[in-house]
């Protein structure tokens, strides 16, 4: 059967191929190929090949390398129909599932989707716009052009597309764009990436088997649960008892997934799109942080957006006496006194890498914009609002690599004195300075137990230094008005030169230190883990949480 789109373009169904896709619902490379041959044996002239970044039922990715080089050696158009997946180009660690889109003749995506922008946004890119000029245009008496206009003529956009009138689409897309910024909705992407993998972390534990359509590869989770008591073999029974968990998941409220058929089989689908979608789970940890009597007033996940109505909301409130004490590092007890949340605050930097927070008109207190811990004050940290942080991940390669572990890293971490937990040496920005220095000094103070002759070694390394992560960070000591934001910098020694004749030490907050080799989960303190799988990701390392379903993913 023709779809709609094939009708509008003149050509019925038997003039196009749906290419067989191998078990991560990819076109299959090789059939691709003898189809195209088949047709030019036959004497039909292949004209387009449309390749996909992300699926709408799976989230999967082609090969647009080897399907770009197929479509210029046999001189086919390319499109890509990249309706969401092709944002993943704004986020580092998932750009390569797009490599080559470039390469593609035209291009289709959507604002609308995954950056955010109300509907209807779409948009298309052709690399010759000649083609759709050629196609498109007309000269009526009532659209021709005079001789004395003295605009661009190249850009006449009603002679590129079927709309003559439409509406201005553009300006949504710009001011969605110059309000976030191209970085933080990135970040909002990688984080609904890791949303997904939390979700799967979750399905993986249930006590009831569950059958997950894999690879997740972006923010789409399908599953389906196979209950002990149906037989496997007994599809109709399973999907009829997915439906209905799907029907009261709807009638709940909690959330809204779709469903989708794969395989001939019916899953639940789930997509995450939610721009301010955040799972921070260890700030809702009770006991809180470094206390056995201060409880946390219990948050349920759908309870955790400030966006959510709860009356019954009782945070404990509660401030460490250390910060109550006024040190140089802490604020007034009284969040009144402050008047520049938001922005520079003299010394103090108060604004937050996660864009402007909300600030309580009562209280004058910032709100966490991730929303509730269970937990109103400070707590531990001294700042009202974000508490700024810099991380050093400092990485070489691991000599010994072997077997399947190939390429594995090796990192410096510390031994944290007051949870016993390890972690990155890093710590808290000082008022004034600039978080690459406070990178540094905190290496050297945590690490090198401040040794000034050892210090001079580490110069060049740190001139590798790049960033890999800026942002929320999800850690015990967080609260409602009060939270931890951190700037994570990777110093890579590539050769192993420049680490040769480092000597470690452990500082006043570290029991221990030592170079960790990254083949196994270390159940690290805070979102450090998150930090350390960005290098690894970046840096092409063995993905050591691949191999044990039971470790810390992305969280």
């Amino acid at each position: 059967m023709a779809t709609a789109r094939q009708r509008a373009l003149g050509i019925g169904s038997k003039s196009m191929h749906l290419i067989p896709v191998d078990d991560n619902f990819r076109i299959k490379i090789d059939h691709l190929k003898a189809t195209i041959q088949n047709d030019r044996d036959k004497g039909f002239v292949p004209f387009c090949i449309i390749g996909n970044t992300g699926t709408v039922n799976t989230g999967a990715f082609d090969n647009l390398q080897e399907i770009s080089s197929i479509a210029r050696a046999e001189n086919i158009w390319f499109h890509v129909d990249g309706a969401f997946g092709s944002f993943a180009i704004l986020d580092p660690q998932r750009r390569h599932l797009v490599a080559d889109i470039d390469q593609a003749d035209s291009l289709a995506f959507d604002f609308h989707k995954w950056l955010h922008c109300p509907y209807d946004a779409g948009c298309v890119l052709v690399r010759d716009y000649t083609y759709l000029e050629s196609t498109f245009s007309t000269t009526p008496p009532y659209l021709s052009k005079s001789d004395q206009y003295s605009g661009d003529n190249k850009h006449w956009f009603f002679n590129l597309g079927l709309e003559i009138s439409r509406s201005f689409r553009a300006l949504k897309v710009c001011f969605t764009v110059k309000e976030h910024g191209i970085v933080k909705l990135g970040q909002k992407i990688a984080e609904n990436c890791e949303q997904a993998q939390y979700l799967v972390s979750l399905l993986e534990k249930n006590e009831h088997p569950i059958h997950i359509i894999r690879p997740v590869s972006l923010n789409i989770v399908n599953f389906r649960f196979e209950p002990n008591e149906f037989h496997k073999t007994d599809n109709e029974l399973n999907d009829m008892f997915n439906n209905q968990l799907l029907a009261d998941i709807h009638t709940s409220g909690i959330a809204f997934p779709s469903s989708t058929v794969i395989q001939n089989r019916f899953y639940i689908r789930v997509c995450i799109l939610r721009i301010m979608a955040n799972l921070h789970i260890k700030a809702r940890k009770s006991p809180y942080s470094d206390t056995r009597d201060i409880p946390r007033f219990p948050v349920p996940d759908e309870k955790v957006p400030w966006s959510v109505d709860w009356s019954d909301y009782k945070p404990t409130e509660y401030t460490s006496p250390i910060v109550l004490k006024n040190p140089p590092w802490a604020d007034d007890c009284d969040a009144k006194k402050i008047e520049k949340f938001n922005q520079v605050d003299g010394q103090v930097d108060r604004t937050s890498y996660t864009g402007s927070y909300e600030v309580d008109q009562e209280t004058n207190r910032p709100k966490n914009p991730q929303g509730r811990t269970g937990l109103s004050g400070r707590g531990l940290l001294g700042r009202w609002g974000p508490n700024h942080a810099g991380d050093p991940l400092v990485t070489r390669w691991a000599k010994d690599q072997h077997n399947d572990k190939q390429k594995v890293l090796e990192i410096v971490l510390i031994r944290r004195k007051d949870t016993g937990e390890s972690a990155l040496p890093g710590g808290m920005v000082d008022a004034g300075e600039h978080v690459s220095v406070a990178i540094k000094r905190e290496f050297i103070e945590e690490a090198m137990n401040s040794n000034a002759d050892g210090a001079q070694l580490i110069d060049e390394l740190f001139k590798t230094a790049t960033s890999v992560y800026k942002g929320y960070i999800d850690d015990p000591r967080n609260t409602d008005n009060a939270w931890m934001e951190s700037e994570a910098m990777n110093m890579h020694d590539e050769t192993g030169e420049l680490t040769k004749y480092l000597k470690l030490e452990a500082g006043d907050d570290a029991a221990k230190v030592k170079w960790v080799r990254l083949d196994r989960d270390h159940r690290l303190y805070a979102s450090h883990e998150k930090l350390i799988q960005a290098v690894v990701k970046k840096l092409g390392a063995y993905e050591y949480w691949h191999g044990d379903a039971s470790a810390t993913k992305l969280n």
